[in-house]
């Protein structure tokens, strides 16, 4: 039984239609990592000659240590966001765990 997390990416080409697709491919226009954490991903994502790399995480920490290592990365653009449905200012959770956090309170702990 596989238990691991599979990374599904969204991609827009350079007429604006969306794909879907399980790994990267390359000549990617706009990749948007939603979650980066510090973005182990980010030497791939290079590699595939991706034109422009967004890498949004909440955690300001760890938005440091992403506006560090794309200091010199034209195509990079760190963003300190959360993502959420609801158009409002949220509380961003950290946990114990290494690179766990979350705009929900932990439960049945």
């Amino acid at each position: 039984m596989h238990t691991g997390i599979q990374s599904v990416y969204l991609t827009v080409n350079d007429n604006m239609q969306t794909t879907q697709q399980f790994g990267i491919d390359t000549g990617i226009n706009t990749l948007i990592h939603f979650g980066a954490g510090i973005c182990n991903e980010l030497e791939e994502y290079l590699s595939k000659q991706t034109k422009k790399i967004i890498l949004v995480e909440a955690d300001p920490d760890r938005v440091d240590v992403l506006r560090e290592r794309a200091n010199n990365l034209s195509n990079v653009e760190v963003v300190n966001a959360a993502v959420s449905c609801e158009p409002k200012d949220a509380i961003l959770y950290r946990y114990s765990l290494a690179d766990v956090s979350s705009l929900h309170r932990a439960k049945g702990l």
